[in-house]
């Protein structure tokens, strides 16, 4: 599944970048669902994470409400 491909690739990340992830993912929690992509795909977004880092907040927030994994 999608969740275990990118449960996997937060795993392999290194520790600073999974802090990083989390934090992002946190915010886009709070972005209204039709917006997040916009956010996503910012230059903001492209600047700070790798295209396979915005692939995995990707697939979180397609499968919330759930935490990624800690």
């Amino acid at each position: 599944s999608s969740l275990n491909a990118a449960s996997r690739s937060f795993a392999a990340l290194p520790p600073d970048r999974r802090q990083v992830l989390k934090g992002a993912f946190q915010d886009l929690r709070s972005v209204p669902p039709d917006q997040r992509q916009t956010v996503l795909n910012s230059a903001r977004f492209q600047g700070q994470f790798s295209p396979e880092e915005r692939d995995i907040l990707n697939n979180f927030l397609r499968i919330e409400p759930y935490e990624p994994p800690r």
